[in-house]
């Protein structure tokens, strides 16, 4: 865990990156701004990570079109 990470070990990040895929949404196509925030507010809720930069990368669910 971060906060018991030694300094300078595998364990002391200092930010994280997502590699997509990070909204499921009901409607796949029209997702709800309240489902967008909830899925980046699942990683502010996490105590350990909760201060660190984060470096979402899209996935195929994460980017909708209208055609």
């Amino acid at each position: 865990m971060k906060a018991e990470a030694e300094p300078g070990s595998p364990e002391d990040f200092q930010f994280f990156t997502t590699v997509g895929d990070n909204i499921y949404p009901k409607n796949e196509s029209e997702p709800t701004k309240e489902e967008l925030e909830e899925s980046m507010n699942m990683f502010l809720k996490r105590e350990h990570i909760k201060d660190l930069p984060i470096y979402p990368i899209r996935g195929n669910h994460d980017c909708y079109f209208d055609d």
